[in-house]
C-alpha cells in the first residue's frame, strides 16, 4: 500500500511566552528610565533598545573618580621625585612637586638640614679654634675637650637626622 503525504496545519488563539514565566532584564549601570522603547505586545529582536537611562550620577561618580586617580597620580610623581632626592644631592637636584603637602615637607626638611649643617659649621669652627689657643696655651685642656665633644655630638646628631629622613 502506497503513503500519500498529505500537509496539516492547526490553527489556534492563544498567547505565546517564553519558556521562563518572568525575564529579567539587567543592566550594567544604576540610573533613572528616561524613556521606555518598547510596547506591550512588541516583537524585539536582540540589540533593539528596550529603555533609556539616565545615568548622571554615574557620569558624576566617573568624573570624581577620574580626578582623584590624577590627584593620586600627581602624588605618586611628587614621591618618587621626593625619593631622588637626597642629603648629597640637595643643592644639585631640585625635585619637581607640586602637591602643597609634599613641598611643605621639603621645605621642612631643607630647613631643618640647614639648620644642623650651620650648626655643624660653627662648631666645627669652635673646636678649630680652641685647638689653635690651646697649642699657644692661652686656653685650657677642658675648653678644648669640651668644643671637641660639641663637635662630635654635633656629627652624630646630623648622621642621625640624615638616616632618620
Amino acid at each position: 500500500m502506497p503513503f500519500i503525504y498529505v500537509p496539516i496545519s492547526i490553527c489556534s488563539l492563544g498567547i505565546i511566552q517564553s519558556k521562563k514565566e518572568r525575564c529579567n532584564i539587567t543592566i550594567p549601570i544604576n540610573g533613572t528610565i528616561q524613556n521606555i522603547a518598547i510596547i506591550n505586545n512588541q516583537k524585539i529582536k536582540k540589540g533593539d533598545t528596550l529603555l533609556q537611562i539616565d545615568a548622571t550620577p554615574v557620569n558624576i561618580e566617573i568624573d570624581f573618580n577620574e580626578k582623584n586617580i590624577h590627584q593620586l597620580n600627581s602624588q605618586l610623581n611628587d614621591l618618587n621625585n621626593l625619593a631622588k632626592y637626597t642629603v648629597e644631592n640637595a643643592y644639585t637636584y631640585i625635585p619637581t612637586i607640586r602637591n602643597e603637602q609634599y613641598i611643605s615637607v621639603k621645605n621642612q626638611f631643607e630647613k631643618e638640614m640647614q639648620a644642623q649643617q650651620d650648626k655643624l659649621y660653627y662648631l666645627q669652627n669652635s673646636e678649630q679654634r680652641q685647638t689653635i689657643l690651646y697649642q699657644k696655651k692661652i686656653n685650657a685642656k677642658v675648653d678644648l675637650e669640651k668644643a671637641t665633644y660639641e663637635y662630635t655630638f654635633a656629627q652624630n646628631e646630623y648622621k642621625i637626622f640624615i638616616s632618620d629622613k
